[in-house]
């Protein structure tokens, strides 16, 4: 029995040291990275953050979507893969299909979004942004269509039906080959909005004109 515990304290101390190694690097060179965390008001949820310092047992890390610094026990702590398929961490926003209000969804972001140089153009079904004083759409987030060949007695045509399977859109510089020329032909889409919504805060946090004002 002592031994079995022996192992399982060894065991702990090996992952938690491969763990700080990871986010040493990852602190190095200023890079987020995905989490899931086993702990705090949503457990098993995955969150975007951007690790700050370390200390033997917690890490200090921004996150992206809350736009905050927290805390997180490192043994209750992962780091995983970037899955649509995991349920996220979405501060403040509502459990949401595709009939959700987006109003309500960003209504808790809003002075984020300002403080971070954008000018949120936010709809019931869209938000739309735009460098502060400047006219050109750099990301959206909207409802997502499908294609579809419509064939009836008056000929065919080409229709655009709301998605079942995936109805949120993003594009923007994060999927566009050229950053700095964002269109909406290069974008992703989501099943899930508070996926959705929490892919666009991170876009809007990392391209953001006032950060690109610090660097």
């Amino acid at each position: 029995m002592l031994r079995d515990i022996q192992e399982i304290k060894q065991n702990r101390s090996k992952v938690s040291a491969e763990l700080r190694d990871k986010f040493q690097r990852l602190i190095a060179v200023g890079n987020p990275v995905m989490i899931k965390y086993h702990g705090g008001s949503q457990p098993g949820t995955t969150r975007r953050v951007e690790p700050i310092s370390l200390t033997e047992t917690h890490l200090r890390a921004r996150d992206l979507v809350a736009n905050k610094a927290k805390l997180f026990s490192l043994d209750k702590l992962e780091i995983v893969e970037d899955d649509t398929s995991t349920e996220t961490y979405v501060p403040n926003t509502k459990p949401s299909n595709r009939n959700s209000n987006l109003i309500d969804a960003f209504e808790n972001h809003r002075q984020a979004l300002e403080a971070m140089g954008w000018n949120a153009i936010i709809t019931e079904t869209s938000i739309e942004l735009y460098e502060k004083g400047k006219s050109r759409l750099v990301a959206a987030l909207q409802p997502n269509y499908d294609t579809a060949l419509s064939i009836g007695l008056e000929g065919s045509r080409v229709e655009r039906r709301p998605s079942d399977a995936r109805p949120w859109y993003i594009f923007g510089p994060a999927f566009s080959p050229d950053p700095k020329k964002p269109h909406p032909e290069f974008g992703q889409s989501y099943k899930y909005l508070n996926k959705a919504v929490q892919v666009f805060l991170e876009q809007a946090h990392r391209y953001s004109p006032a950060r690109r004002a610090r660097n």
